[in-house]
């Protein structure tokens, strides 16, 4: 999927993701929740401007029907899985985390966002207190 996401940034192609994604999931049965979490997941360690595009796709993929709204609320569940890894590989992370629900906004819902809110504040004290017993 990560060399989906390169392709994209470097010939902007969407036709060739769409078929790209359409052959996941039918050949592989890999989860259209899946592919879309891991697109998301793939912006996380590009520039912002990378992660916007990034996000833009994923929409544009929406709005074509390759996605459906339900699936692109529920991917966020693969990023939140992912996010204990993410907050120690992306300084930037929770800046990022912020863009991707604003863009996001008419399309997650209040009780999914208050869930990976919560995610992530665990995920962060979980953090700090690792450090904090490695510091000691």
């Amino acid at each position: 999927m990560r060399n989906l996401i390169d392709e994209y940034l470097s010939a902007k192609q969407i036709n060739e993701i769409k078929e790209g994604v359409q052959e996941l999931d039918e050949m592989s049965k890999i989860s259209k929740i899946i592919i879309a979490g891991n697109f998301i997941l793939c912006g996380f360690s590009k520039t912002v401007e990378e992660f916007k595009t990034i996000i833009d796709l994923v929409m544009m993929m929406m709005k074509d029907g390759v996605f459906v709204e339900k699936e692109l609320e529920d991917s966020l569940l693969v990023v939140m899985a992912n996010f204990y890894d993410i907050l120690i590989d992306c300084p930037n992370a929770m800046e990022r985390l912020d863009l991707l629900f604003n863009e996001l906004k008419d399309i997650v819902s209040p009780d999914m966002k208050d869930k990976c809110k919560k995610h992530t504040d665990a995920v962060k004290s979980r953090l700090e207190e690792e450090y904090q017993k490695k510091d000691s």
